[in-house]
């Protein structure tokens, strides 16, 4: 079973208990990026991306210091350098080398310039989101799950899924929406859900969840599976707020 993550732009490093690390797989591609990223001036990346100026400037001198080969010394694993919501809630500092393992197995973070991540992959700090390379990564990121043959869960914003033809890929995909209820309406709460999809990527590895069927067992903060609000390829979860 993989669980697909989207990444995060807040980026701050965490120790992790194991020294091993791995390589992206998508090298090849993401030396091209770099390549074509580093040509872009602070007012190119303002331009593209929206940002401020200060954010602009990081990200031009991120890019323009990105170098290869990525080693333990240049680099650091994914899953210990994203910071957003959602990796705030995947206790990864607690994690003993055999969670690690199973995360490494299990885990898989969409990026717009990596493409896909293990938790150990090395990567180095960057800024470029799904939305500007969609078209680029779809083909590639498709046949990589076609290829791992293993169901899905999908835990990914719609942003990053888009980036995967689900259609195509050949084995059971599963999205996770998370909803809350107010009365007798039920609403997405971006943040809440953002949180919610880390808590869910914690359990599954501090638990070794291999099949999507016991996905529907997780209850943490006070989330619960609704079968009337589900189908077959999608689990939605809610809770009661006030």
């Amino acid at each position: 079973m993989l669980v697909l993550l989207s990444p995060s732009k807040t980026l701050r490093y965490i120790p992790l208990q194991t020294d091993a690390v791995t390589q992206p797989f998508f090298l090849k591609k993401t030396k091209q990026l770099v390549q074509e990223l580093a040509a872009y001036s602070k007012k190119d990346i303002q331009t593209l991306m929206h940002v401020s100026e200060r954010i602009a400037e990081k990200t031009v001198n991120d890019h323009r210091a990105i170098h290869f080969p990525f080693t333990k010394k240049n680099a650091m694993p994914a899953i210990s350098l994203f910071q957003g919501h959602v990796f705030q809630h995947i206790h990864v500092a607690s994690y003993s080398p055999s969670d690690l393992a199973f995360a490494q197995k299990t885990l898989r973070i969409l990026s717009g310039l990596y493409g896909i991540l293990r938790p150990l992959d090395l990567m180095q700090p960057y800024r470029l989101e799904m939305r500007y390379r969609v078209k680029e990564w779809k083909d590639l990121l498709t046949a990589y799950i076609a290829d791992a043959g293993q169901p899905v869960i999908n835990l990914a914003s719609k942003e990053y899924a888009s980036a995967i033809d689900f259609d195509a890929v050949n084995v059971p995909v599963y999205t996770v929406v998370f909803k809350e209820k107010k009365g007798d309406t039920y609403s997405i709460i971006r943040l809440y859900a953002k949180y919610a999809r880390g808590r869910m990527a914690h359990w599954i590895i501090k638990n070794n969840i291999t099949d999507p069927e016991r996905i529907k067992d997780f209850s943490e903060d006070g989330y619960h599976y609704t079968p009337a609000l589900s189908n077959t390829h999608e689990f939605v979860f809610t809770r009661a707020t006030t």
